[in-house]
């Protein structure tokens, strides 16, 4: 296993572990699960998997909770060096244009604000007039001031 694969896992333990913890505080959250398409496996394993459905390109995460315009969040883990695959940057417009919401996350916080912000029903992209390349702590203030926190 390579570096950065280990860089991804970890932060999807991190992202998983943080909610895990915080299922009291957002309604649905103890709904977000895995979903196993990555890794190396024996071929025998990935012969059957595929056979099972498993399809290249769709995101680590799923969070099966509408909120404002979208049936869902999928979220996509990704080491800060990490790039979306081929199979990925076909996915994910679809999964949009069907009424998902999917995000990328590089970090732990990159998750908790896109978990917050979805959860919350905050729609960064209409309040703060969101950019996907935009810092995570602009993001946060917008979100902070929504929630008259900051």
């Amino acid at each position: 296993m390579c570096r950065r694969d280990n860089e991804e896992h970890r932060i999807q333990v991190a992202c998983v572990d943080w909610a895990k913890w915080n299922e009291h505080r957002f309604e649905g959250l103890d709904l977000l699960y895995a979903i196993p398409n990555g890794g190396k496996r024996p071929i025998k394993t990935a012969i059957q998997m595929k056979k099972e459905g498993v399809r290249p390109g769709i995101p680590d995460l799923h969070l099966p909770v509408p909120r404002l315009t979208y049936n869902s969040l999928y979220i996509e883990t990704k080491a800060k060096k990490g790039r979306l695959s081929k199979a990925q940057k076909e996915i994910f417009p679809k999964l949009v244009a069907n009424g998902h919401r999917v995000i990328v996350v590089k970090s732990l916080t990159d998750f908790q604000l896109g978990v917050c912000t979805y959860l919350d029903s905050i729609d960064v992209n209409i309040t703060a007039g969101y950019k996907p390349f935009r810092h995570p702590t602009e993001i946060m203030d917008v979100y902070l001031k929504t929630r008259r926190i900051g």
